[in-house]
């Protein structure tokens, strides 16, 4: 094939007109091996899944954050000066508030977000930019009230304990709502549900 010139297009135009002419012929006629390359860097980069899956990478995410705040409590509890059954009570009555009216209402947000979503969706798309920013905040938190002992190990025996609960319940609800997905559909989708 040929490259398109002024003196292939045959008709009589301004030079300008005919430069802007030429410009977009060439552009539609040779880039679209380029463009082709760029879109594949895109989709490399935004690795899609089934939103299907989303659920169960959620799941795995919890659950894996689940198991290093376990790790926590262990050590955490070890150095408190409490009592284990009042650590597991006081753990335990925490995670059920917070659970209930935090954790929860998160689930199901989450839960609705990725039902309604296309077809496919990005991989790291089970959690919207808010959560990623709460996510990040929480962890660094963590890490400056380990780091500089902003807590004792009494109150962060408990905190674990009760992070460790709603994590590990938050992993069992999104696994569950992936292997029943036709159910999350029929509960959580805008669209007409599906039997």
């Amino acid at each position: 094939m040929c490259k398109p010139t002024t003196q292939n297009l045959n008709i009589n135009l301004p030079d300008k007109k005919k430069n802007s002419l030429l410009l977009k012929t060439s552009i539609n006629t040779y880039n679209l091996p380029e463009m082709q390359k760029w879109k594949d860097i895109i989709r490399i980069l935004n690795p899609a899944v089934g939103k299907r899956y989303l659920l169960l990478i959620a799941a795995m995410f919890w659950g894996l954050i689940s198991i290093r705040i376990y790790f926590l409590f262990i050590t955490m509890t070890t150095l408190s000066s409490l009592n284990l059954v009042i650590i597991l009570l006081a753990g335990f009555v925490v995670y059920i508030v917070f659970f209930r009216f935090i954790f929860f209402k998160l689930i199901q947000k989450h839960v609705k977000r990725i039902v309604n979503k296309k077809k496919k969706a990005c991989l790291f798309g089970f959690f919207d930019l808010r959560s990623y920013g709460l996510f990040l905040f929480m962890v660094s938190l963590g890490i400056a009230s380990m780091k500089f002992h902003l807590f004792g190990p009494d109150f962060l025996s408990i905190l674990f304990l009760k992070l460790f609960l709603c994590l590990s319940t938050s992993a069992i609800y999104f696994m569950y709502y992936w292997w029943r997905f036709s159910y999350a559909i029929n509960k959580f989708s805008v669209n007409e549900p599906i039997n």
